[in-house]
């Protein structure tokens, strides 16, 4: 007699992603969640951690990703298109907290939404996407300033690398711990325009099922940039 052997349904990440959300708002409805800190916290922490005299932050539309406003019964959203921020790869990620899930945090780092990557698959040639987000920047030329950053991933291990085009600083690797870190990223600025740019380390240990569940997500949120308002702040 031939048996048949009936195979597992395939669920696609996004179908997955969907499920989650439905769960979600039948269970509960809205999500809740708590705000992170202000602006003038994580101000005031830096000058703390850094001994940095910090000036009032730029003007710089949607640096923290609060734009656009999740709907109430959402985690997170992909957009093609989001004010300030662009991602070469893919859409981008916006997140914000949650009180009942493990592997979501609480709150954003600052505000109540944040930016959401995804780890770099190793040994794969062509670009991924949600592995890299930019923002362009405009500043003066010779002035210094500090970038006041933070991210954090559930899973261990996980890097991003912070660099700017048209600043002094290299390519700069850091942690993204179990909690939100924030860092402090002092620079000049050597161009007008500078571009800011978050890329995400590699992993050999990433399922397509730990991707599409956020197992290994890398979140991102930025406070601000401060002009370094020292009386030597500014090179001759």
């Amino acid at each position: 007699m031939l048996h048949l052997r009936r195979s597992a349904p395939r669920v696609s990440p996004n179908l997955a992603l969907l499920l989650v959300l439905v769960l979600a708002t039948a269970c509960g409805g809205l999500i809740r969640y708590n705000s992170g800190e202000t602006t003038q916290q994580a101000r005031d922490a830096a000058a703390t951690e850094t001994g940095l005299s910090l000036c009032d932050p730029l003007d710089l539309p949607n640096l923290g990703f609060e734009e656009p406003v999740l709907p109430g019964e959402m985690l997170y959203n992909s957009y093609a298109s989001v004010r300030g921020w662009r991602s070469p790869h893919g859409d981008l990620l916006i997140g914000r907290g949650n009180l009942g899930l493990d592997h979501v945090p609480d709150n954003a780092a600052y505000g109540d939404q944040h930016g959401i990557l995804k780890p770099r698959r190793a040994g794969q040639v062509r670009a991924q996407d949600n592995t890299e987000v930019e923002y362009p920047l405009s500043l003066r030329v010779g002035q210094r300033y500090a970038l006041v950053l933070s991210a954090m991933s559930p899973a261990a291990g996980s890097t991003v690398t912070l660099s700017m085009t048209g600043a002094d600083i290299s390519p700069y690797e850091f942690s993204a711990p179990g909690s939100w870190r924030q860092r402090v990223v002092p620079f000049t600025a050597q161009a007008e325009a500078v571009t800011l740019r978050i890329v995400t380390g590699e992993r050999s240990d990433v399922g397509a099922l730990g991707m599409s569940r956020g197992e290994v997500d890398i979140l991102v949120d930025v406070a601000g940039v401060f002009p370094i308002c020292d009386a030597a702040a500014t090179a001759p």
